[in-house]
């Protein structure tokens, strides 16, 4: 499922028709936002029409300026709950989603007297939200020096709108791939100035919901500004994970025995040798262990709920009692495993006790993977690669031409690259 948001600057234009129906066809989006459409509800509906999508709500321009219209497929049911010249709120609802969601399509206002009115509305929106909630559009505001190239210099000093709602609702910038400005005036030379006034947003609880949801920034046609697609489920590379020691793992004192047996395994071979091999037989016995004796959190937990829901639908008695308390002690073990692991995932390490938080952790781990993963990358021929194993094939390529030479020099006496760090003792 994917949503396509574009301040079009006018929709009535054939050429502008043409270049949505373009993006439609290519990217299949369930959800189309439209700002600054010039047009009314009429000629919106044929616009649905074209682009072959049955939901419709719009908000009529106003003497040749503004107008919204939000779009979408038979899939999905959408409720509109409120709605101005400069925003559209809604909930989404699918059989295939883990839930539902509030989605507010917005076009900030770009006359500076109607930007108080317009992000105090979006405050107390967001005063309000109690499901994940998804912010896009266009903002018609920066908020750092980086979103900005060009004309008046962005100061540190001047707090915009934008940074502060970001502070005061708690949402977080989705990011984005692809060219990092959304709008450019087109002019020449001083004059011309870029900015990034398009975006998505979202409350922690969405970014949980979708944690593989990415932005891109797809090319500009007709519009001066970038339509921007927002894919919930970018793909995802399906390879072997690397080996890492869980700090969870150090509350079952089984773990030690693992350990130990693979450290005292013998081993012929170089002092050096014998440290590779016995840290593979180690990793090796820990990831055996972990799937057969350690299990994973949420299932033990679900399991020990289940357990506990069956103990208290009964009669109590001395049994049931005893059962019960030992269940609830081994629920809060699982429950403190659980937050030592998302902890170390997230490597958010200056909170290291206190409260248990472990959505804070599970938010910082999926921020910072969403921050590490390359989705697209640009080739020698200038051609953006999309797939995962593009990709990797180009870094691959690239180290191998990198790295490879034809006449290579090797040392006579290969021991004395390395001096000795091991001793025998």
């Amino acid at each position: 499922m994917s949503l396509l948001a574009w301040n079009c600057q006018g929709i009535r234009g054939e050429l502008t028709v043409r270049a949505l129906r373009l993006l439609v066809q290519k990217h299949r989006p369930s959800i189309i936002f439209l700002s600054e459409t010039k047009s009314n509800s009429r000629h919106c509906n044929k616009i649905a029409q074209r682009c072959n999508l049955v939901g419709i709500f719009t908000i009529d321009s106003s003497n040749a300026t503004g107008g919204l219209c939000l779009l979408w497929n038979s899939e999905l049911q959408v409720t509109i709950h409120k709605s101005s010249p400069f925003y559209i709120h809604a909930t989404i609802e699918h059989p295939v989603l883990p839930a539902s969601w509030i989605l507010t399509t917005v076009y900030g206002p770009p006359y500076s007297h109607a930007k108080p009115v317009f992000w105090a509305e979006l405050t107390d929106i967001a005063n309000t939200i109690d499901k994940p909630w998804l912010i896009v559009g266009d903002f018609n505001e920066i908020c750092y020096a980086s979103d900005k190239i060009g004309g008046r210099n962005f100061t540190s000093s001047f707090r915009s709108f934008l940074d502060t709602f970001l502070s005061q609702s708690g949402c977080i910038d989705l990011g984005f791939t692809g060219n990092p400005f959304t709008w450019r005036n087109k002019r020449m030379g001083l004059a011309f100035i870029r900015q990034r006034l398009d975006r998505a947003l979202a409350n922690d609880d969405w970014r949980t919901t979708f944690p593989r949801a990415g932005v891109f920034h797809l090319p500009q046609i007709r519009s001066n500004h970038n339509p921007i697609l927002l894919k919930l489920w970018t793909e995802s590379a399906n390879k072997p994970k690397p080996f890492r020691f869980e700090e969870a793992w150090t509350r079952d004192h089984s773990s030690t025995t693992i350990v130990k047996n693979a450290w005292n395994k013998f081993v012929p071979g170089s002092k050096a040798f014998q440290l590779s091999s016995k840290i593979k037989i180690v990793k090796t016995g820990l990831r055996k262990w972990n799937k057969d004796v350690f299990g994973f959190c949420d299932t033990n937990i679900e399991g020990i709920m289940k357990k506990i829901e069956e103990i208290q639908t009964n009669q109590t008695t001395l049994e049931t009692k005893e059962e019960e308390e030992n269940l609830m002690a081994e629920l809060e073990e699982n429950l403190l495993r659980k937050d030592l692991i998302w902890r170390q995932k997230s490597r958010e390490l200056w909170l290291k006790h206190g409260d248990r938080n472990s959505k804070f952790f599970h938010l910082s781990t999926v921020i910072r993977r969403r921050s590490n993963h390359i989705a697209t990358i640009k080739g020698d021929n200038g051609e953006w690669c999309q797939y995962q194993d593009e990709i990797g094939n180009y870094f691959l390529k690239n180290f191998q031409d990198l790295f490879t030479t034809s006449q290579p020099t090797i040392p006579d006496d290969m021991e004395g690259l390395i001096n000795q760090t091991i001793t025998e003792a």
